[in-house]
């Protein structure tokens, strides 16, 4: 296929670099309540300064159904969107009115394959899943859409087409971490045409309406975390970019490893984000503190990424919001993980895209561990091959990406956490022998094996209340002062004469 050609006014805008994006979950669990537009707002768009463009929920249920008046889709019928069409609310034209009066880049995201609620299925009863049932995908007790049916692919291009004319947004999303499958499960590769016809359209879609319109309308997708994994997905990356059929690619939700290079050694037109979802975390770090984001956004950015993207921020931290996410939670029986969204949010985000600026601020890198959200099949979003734990049997190396040299930091601590141990092993840090201290250390993120919960669901109502499923460990401190270390990963080896757990990897880089 050939390239596409693109507008001198479309090329322009994808040049602009964005600092922090913010991708939101504006529907969350307050749908059916009874909210005005105003607490609905302050709910769904508090956000940093920093953030200077914003992805909505526009398709948010695989194509389904609207939130806006549609020839395509049935309308939503929750209880609080049902009543601001009673009282003439366009809400989603008050969404992108509402972001765009912020000065922010206001694009719409489109989750490729929703799960099936239950609250939202009792409310938005499939009607295209009833009336074609061989569209879709059986899959770990959901249906999830088949993108290899032609009718499918097309039923989403006219959704997508009415979305566009209907509204003056900047861009579109195809969110291809919400979820999979979205192609027969072990053939996903092999029907990888599918889906990339489904993008060529789109695109061409898209510029068909831009140039009917003189608006340029952005397309960008959010993938796996590397190009392995995409492909394990169905999703040809390379030909996207051979034919030009994005501006934007974020990649990752829950990692903290993004192989950000990967998609930058293909093409230096487009903008790559490292994605990061602060609701369906990587295990173990569910709410983690503002040095352990620094140390992500830091080694990401020395990766490569062009800038930092949040999903699932729930509010900026403010007093008001606070004391309304308790009253709403009191009144309403909402989730209580939002109390702690809100008050983690106070974090100061400042130079959140500025690798010179975060280069000068305590920070803390870490390693990834499997185990949490599960909602899939494939590769997006399992982390199932990250490095912890790692079990160790006589010799282990675990490799942690760092995104400096330490040895010009004030200083700098390596953190080991094991499960219990009743011996100690001789640690080395590329290649030299630590001296280190141990300490006996409970970890409420690292639980005990049968009562591991979802990452973001049984964590949070932990940390509410106070109760202790955490297995006995034991942390390793070392000080590395002083020591060098590569801008990538550098390596941590274990040697036991027993068999032992690592469970996480903590680098902690003190500049100030």
């Amino acid at each position: 296929m050939e390239k596409f050609q693109l507008s001198k006014a479309h090329i322009e805008k994808r040049r602009k670099k964005n600092k922090f994006v913010l991708r939101q979950d504006i529907f969350g669990s307050y749908l059916q309540r009874e909210l005005s537009p105003k607490d609905y707002f302050k709910l769904s768009f508090a956000f940093p300064d920093e953030v200077d463009k914003v992805i909505i929920d526009g398709l948010y249920d695989g194509d389904f159904y609207s939130v806006y008046e549609s020839e395509v889709l049935p309308l939503r019928r929750d209880k609080m969107f049902a009543r601001f069409r009673s009282e003439g609310i366009d809400i989603f034209g008050e969404w992108v009115k509402y972001v765009k009066g912020k000065g922010k880049e206001c694009w719409v995201t489109s989750r490729i394959s929703e799960v099936e609620t239950r609250e939202n299925t009792k409310a938005n009863p499939r009607t295209i899943e009833q009336e074609h049932p061989d569209w879709f995908i059986p899959a770990f007790g959901y249906k999830m859409i088949n993108m290899s049916i032609p009718q499918m692919r097309e039923h989403k291009l006219k959704a997508h087409a009415e979305l566009m004319r209907k509204y003056e947004f900047d861009g579109i999303d195809i969110d291809f971490e919400r979820h999979t499958p979205v192609l027969p499960p072990g053939k996903q590769w092999e029907m990888r045409e599918c889906i990339t016809d489904f993008m060529r359209k789109l695109r061409a879609d898209m510029l068909e309406i831009e140039k009917e319109t003189g608006r340029v309308v952005m397309l960008s997708a959010r993938v796996p975390d590397c190009l392995a994994g995409c492909h394990e997905d169905g999703l040809d990356i390379e030909q996207w970019i051979k034919e030009d059929l994005v501006d934007c690619i974020t990649m990752g939700s829950r990692s903290f490893d993004i192989k950000i290079e990967e998609i930058k050694a293909l093409s230096d037109e487009i903008q790559v984000y490292a994605g990061y979802d602060t609701h369906h975390t990587v295990d173990g770090y569910t709410f983690p503190s503002l040095q352990v984001l620094r140390g992500v956004w830091h080694a990401n950015l020395a990766r490569g990424a062009d800038a930092i993207e949040y999903f699932n921020w729930m509010g900026e931290g403010s007093a008001e919001l606070i004391a309304l996410v308790k009253q709403l939670t009191f009144e309403y029986g909402m989730d209580p993980a939002r109390e702690c969204f809100v008050e983690y949010a106070n974090d100061d985000f400042t130079g959140v895209n500025d690798k010179e600026f975060l280069l000068k601020q305590d920070k803390t890198y870490v390693i990834d561990r499997r185990g949490g959200y599960p909602w899939g099949i494939g590769y997006g979003n399992h982390n199932a091959d990250r490095q912890l734990p790692l079990a160790i049997e006589n010799e282990g190396v675990a490799k942690l990406y760092v995104g400096e040299d330490i040895s010009k930091a004030k200083s700098a601590t390596l953190n080991l956490l094991f499960e219990e141990l009743k011996e100690y092993p001789d640690i080395y840090f590329n290649g030299k022998k630590l001296e280190y201290t141990a300490t006996p250390h409970r970890d409420l993120q690292v639980t005990k094996e049968k009562e591991a919960p979802i990452s973001g669901y049984g964590v949070t109502i932990r940390l509410l209340n106070g109760t202790d499923i955490s297995k006995p460990c034991t942390m390793l401190i070392a000080d590395v002062t002083g020591m060098e270390t590569a801008v990538g990963y550098n390596q941590i080896k274990v040697v036991s004469s027993v068999f032992v757990s690592l469970e996480k990897v903590e680098l902690a880089v003190k500049e100030s």
